[in-house]
């Protein structure tokens, strides 16, 4: 599950042994929420391009946009030909999820320990000339699964070359990343995605009182 995350790196440099360096400029987003757009990075006429997109899919059996789509569905028709044709990376420098908390909800932020860039497993869609993208999941590892089942699928560096190729069928055996990720408390303000500056997206000094004592571990 992927519903918010943050782009705060001013610049930053993707580099991969096929298709060279691409260097990356954006404002910083704290708060990325659905039907905004955000940058993704593809394969476009050989080469690495990167361009603003429109988070969530329009997909017949839903009004709402699609945000998310699990790898486990890659197979089913509905995500066929983008799994086979038009995938993308999302970068990101964290994601949130909420927790019910003292009879809140708490958002919470997860990041690398040194706080660097990565990117997530996307795919693409271009319909009436509208360019969409969607963030795939995963189920959760030990890091995120006493908050919720799921996690963004993040592809680890040494993966983006198989993950963008438009040639053969590496992009399947792209598995996510293993490396350790720290959590924060984040300020409540998170849970609006009207607010999008650094206050919204400060880490609270202390876990906030009165919750389950089972998230004290976080």
């Amino acid at each position: 599950m992927c519903n918010r995350y943050a782009l705060t790196k001013k610049q930053e440099r993707v580099i991969t042994r096929e298709f060279g360096s691409l260097e990356l400029y954006f404002m910083e987003r704290f708060n990325i929420a659905p039907t905004q757009s955000a940058p993704v990075i593809l394969i476009e006429n050989g080469k690495l391009a990167n361009r603003d997109m429109r988070w969530g899919f329009q997909v017949k059996w839903t009004k709402a946009p699609l945000l998310n789509a699990q790898l486990e569905s890659m197979d089913k028709p509905s995500f066929r030909e983008a799994y086979s044709m038009r995938r993308c990376l999302v970068p990101a420098s964290g994601f949130y999820e909420w927790t019910d908390y003292a009879g809140r909800r708490q958002p919470l932020r997860f990041e690398f320990e040194d706080q660097r860039l990565f990117c997530f497993a996307g795919l693409y869609s271009v319909s009436d000339s509208i360019e969409t993208y969607l963030i795939m999941t995963v189920p959760a590892n030990e890091y995120i699964q006493k908050i919720h089942t799921r996690m963004p699928f993040i592809v680890p560096v040494s993966a983006y070359d198989d993950w963008l190729n438009p040639d053969g069928d590496a992009y399947k055996r792209v598995t996510p990343s293993s490396e350790s990720l720290k959590s924060s408390w984040i300020n409540p303000k998170m849970n609006s995605p009207k607010f999008d500056d650094p206050e919204s997206a400060a880490v609270l000094d202390s876990p906030p009182s009165g919750g389950p004592e089972q998230l004290s571990m976080l």
